[in-house]
């Protein structure tokens, strides 16, 4: 009878702790800092470059932890390489701010003023849009090299060996 009621002690005992324990982590969740503050995400870049050059534009998000994350360039950039992807968690005198950084190098195609949509964003379940950047593309910054005397030498080059690969295959 004795080990029956400390039993049913211990089981009383887990469940009240249990209980409580889920009230404080709703009352964290609740009062934390990140939860109450409000979520932006936007786009950067900027507002002009040259035909010719790369340049890098960022895709931020403040005080939220992204899902998902799509960014397709259209037609008229070009995506160089893999994106960087940056997180820091700032806190300043009890205040937390989450940041989250996408940046992507992109080489534009043609002249003109050209938009890049905003990406989509998934955070906490709910999904967010960035601004439409808009970028003016200018007449290229320097003229590509004519082929000179270096091109010229390559190709004689090529052709001598194009000409020994030719004797092989002739001897085999």
């Amino acid at each position: 009878m004795n080990l029956k009621k400390r039993l049913n002690f211990i089981k009383q005992y887990f469940q009240n702790a249990i209980c409580i324990s889920v009230l404080i982590f709703i009352s964290a969740i609740y009062n934390c800092p990140i939860a109450n503050a409000q979520i932006k995400f936007s786009a950067s870049a900027p507002n002009s470059v040259p035909e010719n050059q790369n340049f890098k534009i960022k895709f931020s998000l403040e005080n939220g932890l992204a899902t998902e994350f799509s960014f397709l360039a259209n037609a008229d950039f070009e995506i160089i390489g893999s994106p960087t992807i940056e997180t820091t968690t700032q806190i300043i005198n009890g205040v937390t701010t989450h940041y989250e950084t996408h940046t992507y190098l992109l080489h534009p195609v043609k002249q003109g003023k050209l938009i890049i949509p905003g990406p989509t964003i998934t955070v906490n379940g709910a999904q967010m849009k960035s601004n439409d950047i808009e970028i003016l593309v200018t007449k290229p910054a320097y003229k590509k090299r004519k082929e000179g005397t270096n091109s010229k030498y390559r190709k004689k080059q090529q052709k001598k060996i194009d000409k020994l690969f030719k004797l092989d295959d002739k001897r085999n």
